[in-house]
C-alpha cells in the first residue's frame, strides 16, 4: 500500500514540475541558502504539503548561489515525507563547519525524502550527501562539476537514486556510498568522473541499467564487506581501470551487463565471493575476468573476447571457483583461461577457441583441479598442464591444436581421461612422469596421438587412430602400456630408447607398423594381438621379452604360420621378431581377449556383491 501511494505521489509530482520547467530544470525564483534542521522549520519553509506520504511537503522552484553559505539546502533531523524539486543549486562553497559539507544538497537525519529533477553544479564537495538517512529517492537529477563527487551516501539505509546524470566531478566519483544499506541506482549514467561508482561497506544494494563510461578509474569498485549487492544489465565502458572490482567482499553478483573497453580489466575481484553471469565482456586492455585470489566464485555463461591479455585469469589461492558454460574467444593475451596455482577449481562445459598460445593451462602448482566437458579448438595448444599436479582432465573434445594436451613442467599424478582428442598436429605429449591417460580417443593427428618423454606412465584402455604415431615413447623407462586400441597409424605405438615398460592386453591392428622397439631395452611385451599390420607386425633391434611363461604366455599375430597341435592354445613354433634376435616363444592360437584391470575387477565385484545382497533381503 506504502508503494502504491509513494507511486501516485511521484506521478502527481512529476505532472506539478512538468509545467514549471525549462530544458528539464527549473528557472525558478533565486534564493538564498535554506537551512531546516528540525520538522517544524520543515513545515514553516515548505510551500505545499501537509508531510504525509501522499502529500509530501514541496522546496520548488528555487535557484541557489550557495557561494559562502557552504551548501544550497540543507535538511537534517526530519520525520515527515518532503520533496525538494526543480531546484538548481550553484557553488556551495566556503563554509566547511559541521553539517555544511560544502555541497549541494545535504540530508542529514532525515526519513522520507524525495529530491526530484534539480541540478547542483560546481559544488566544492559533492553534489548531494546523504547522511544517517533512510528511505531517500533521488531521481530525474543533474549533477555537473561537483569536485568531490556527483553522489555522496553515509550510514544510510534504503537511498534510490533513478535516471540521474552524474557527470564531471573533478577528482571525486559519481556515486560513493560507505557504510550503508539498501542502495539502489538505476536507469542513470555516470562519465567523466573517477569512479562511476566507490562503496566499501555497502550491502544488499541494486546497481541496475546504467550506463557507466568514460570514467578515469573504474566502473564500479566495491570495496572492504560490500556483500550481497547485485550489479545487473549495467552499460560499463571506456573507462580508464576496470570494469567491476570487487575486493573482500561476499555473495555479490555481476549479471548480465556489457563490460568493454576498460583500460584494465573487465572484471577484477580479490579476496571475494562472486557470481559473475551471462555477461559482454570484451575489448578490455587486461583480462577479462582476474580473479586474485577468488573463492567461490561461479563464472557462468559469459561471453569473454578480443580482450588484451587472459580471457580468465585464476591466481595465487583461488580455490572452489566454478567457470562453467562461457565462450572464451580471441584473447590477445593468447590465453582463454589460466589457473596459477589455485585448487579445487571446476572449469566445466565451456566453449574455448581461437587463441594463438594456449585454450586453458593450469600452472604454477595448481592442483585437484578438474577440468571437464569442454570444447576447446584452435589454439596453439589446447590444454598444458605446467608444473601443476594431481589435477583431472576428463571428457573434453579437443581439436585443432599443433597439441591437444601438453604436460610438462614436473607435473605429477593428473589424471587424463575420457577426452576426444582430434585434427592436429600432437594429441598429447607428456613430459612429466607419474601420469595416467586412459579411456581417450584419439585419432586424425598428423604427428602422434600420444608422445611420453618421461618416467613412470599409465597409458590404458586408449583408441588411438589414423596418425602417424599412435603411441611413441621416446628416451625413458619403467611405463605401462595396456588395453589400448591402436589402429590406422604408421607406427602404432614406437619405442625408441625407451626401457623397462610393459606392454600388453593391446589391440595393435591395420598400422603400417605394429610395435616397434628401437634401441630400447627390458621391455616386457605380451597378450597383445597385433593384426594385419602391412610392413611390420613388429620390429626390435634390442634386448626385450616378448612371452612370459605358461599360462599368460606371448602376443597374437595374424600372419602367424604355425600350428597348436597339442591344443594348449600356444603356438608350437617361436615367432621370430624382424631387427634381431627376439622371439615370441609362445605366441597365442587366437586372438587375446582384452583383460580387465584391477580396478575394473575390483568394480565389478562390488557391483555382484550389492546385486546379491538386494536378492537376499527380499
Amino acid at each position: 500500500m506504502k508503494v502504491g501511494i509513494l507511486i501516485i505521489g511521484l506521478l502527481l509530482i512529476t505532472a506539478l514540475f512538468a509545467s514549471l520547467s525549462i530544458s528539464g530544470h527549473a528557472q525558478g525564483i533565486r534564493a538564498s541558502a535554506i537551512r531546516i534542521n528540525n520538522d517544524t522549520e520543515l513545515k514553516n519553509i515548505a510551500t505545499d504539503g501537509d508531510g504525509s506520504q501522499s502529500n509530501p511537503y514541496v522546496i520548488k522552484d528555487l535557484t541557489i548561489n550557495a557561494d559562502g553559505y557552504g551548501c544550497g539546502i540543507y535538511v537534517g533531523n526530519t520525520t515527515k515525507y518532503f520533496l525538494i524539486g526543480d531546484v538548481r543549486i550553484e557553488n556551495a562553497s566556503g563554509n566547511s563547519n559541521t553539517y555544511y559539507y560544502n555541497s549541494g544538497i545535504v540530508l542529514y537525519n532525515v526519513t522520507h525524502g524525495i529530491i526530484y529533477n534539480d541540478a547542483v553544479n560546481n559544488s566544492a564537495k559533492y553534489g548531494i550527501y546523504v547522511y544517517n538517512s533512510s528511505d531517500v529517492n533521488i531521481t530525474g537529477v543533474t549533477l555537473t562539476y561537483n569536485y568531490y563527487g556527483g553522489i555522496y551516501v553515509e550510514q544510510s539505509q534504503d537511498v534510490r537514486v533513478n535516471s540521474a546524470r552524474i557527470y564531471n566531478a573533478n577528482t571525486g566519483s559519481g556515486l560513493e556510498i560507505k557504510d550503508s544499506v539498501g542502495l539502489q541506482l538505476k536507469n542513470s549514467e555516470i562519465n567523466g568522473t573517477y569512479n562511476a561508482i566507490y562503496a566499501t561497506n555497502m550491502d544488499n544494494s541494486h546497481v541496475e541499467n546504467n550506463v557507466f563510461r568514460d570514467n578515469r578509474g573504474d566502473g564500479i569498485a566495491l570495496y572492504g564487506d560490500s556483500n550481497n549487492n547485485t550489479m545487473l544489465g549495467n552499460e560499463i565502458t571506456r573507462n580508464g581501470a576496470m570494469g567491476v572490482e570487487i575486493q573482500n567482499s561476499e555473495n555479490d553478483v555481476v549479471e548480465n551487463n556489457n563490460i568493454s573497453f576498460s583500460g584494465q580489466h573487465g572484471v577484477y575481484i580479490a579476496e571475494s565471493f562472486v557470481d559473475i553471469i551471462s555477461n559482454k565482456i570484451f575489448n578490455n586492455s587486461g583480462l577479462g575476468i582476474y580473479l586474485n585470489p577468488g573463492a567461490e566464485c561461479n563464472i557462468m555463461e559469459n561471453e569473454i573476447h578480443h580482450n588484451g591479455n587472459i580471457g580468465i585469469g585464476i591466481y595465487g589461492s583461488s580455490s572452489n571457483n566454478r567457470v562453467s558454460k562461457n565462450t572464451i574467444w580471441n584473447n590477445s593475451g593468447n590465453i582463454g583461461i589460466l589457473i596459477s596455482g589455485g585448487s579445487e577449481n571446476m572449469i566445466e562445459n565451456n566453449i574455448i577457441f581461437n587463441h594463438t598460445y594456449l585454450g586453458v593451462v593450469l600452472r604454477d602448482s595448481a592442483s585437484h583441479n578438474y577440468l571437464l566437458n569442454n570444447t576447446i579448438f584452435n589454439n596453439r595448444q589446447n590444454v598444458q598442464i605446467y608444473s601443476a599436479s594431481y589435477n583431472t582432465i576428463e571428457n573434453n573434445t579437443l581439436k585443432n591444436g599443433s597439441d591437444g594436451i601438453l604436460v610438462n613442467g614436473n607435473s605429477q599424478w593428473n589424471r587424463i581421461t575420457k577426452n576426444k582428442i582430434m585434427d592436429g598436429e600432437q594429441g598429447m605429449e607428456i613430459y612429466s612422469g607419474n601420469n595416467t591417460v586412459d579411456n581417450n580417443t584419439i585419432e586424425n593427428l598428423s604427428y602422434n596421438a600420444v608422445v611420453i618423454y618421461s618416467n613412470s606412465t599409465i597409458v590404458e584402455n586408449n583408441t588411438l587412430m589414423n596418425s602417424t604415431n599412435g603411441l611413441y615413447l621416446n628416451g625413458h623407462a619403467n611405463s605401462t602400456v595396456r588395453f589400448n586400441v591402436v589402429k590406422g597409424n604408421h607406427y602404432g605405438i614406437l619405442l625408441r630408447g625407451y626401457n623397462y615398460t610393459r606392454i600388453y592386453s593391446n589391440v595393435v591392428e591395420n598400422n603400417t607398423y605394429g610395435i616397434y622397439l628401437d634401441h630400447s631395452y627390458n621391455n616386457t611385451i605380451y597378450r597383445n594381438s597385433i593384426i594385419n599390420n602391412s610392413q611390420w607386425q613388429a620390429y626390435d633391434n634390442g634386448n626385450n621379452t616378448w612371452n612370459l611363461s605358461k599360462p599368460i604366455g606371448g602376443n597374437y599375430w595374424s600372419d602367424y604360420t604355425g600350428a597348436d597341435n597339442n591344443g594348449d592354445e600356444f603356438g608350437d613354433i617361436p615367432y621370430e621378431i624382424p631387427g634381431g634376435d627376439n622371439k615370441d616363444q609362445l605366441p597365442l592360437a587366437s586372438p587375446a581377449v582384452l583383460e580387465f584391470s584391477s580396478f575394473y575387477l575390483i568394480l565389478i565385484l562390488a557391483i555382484l556383491a550389492v546385486g546379491l545382497a538386494g536378492r537376499r533381503r527380499n
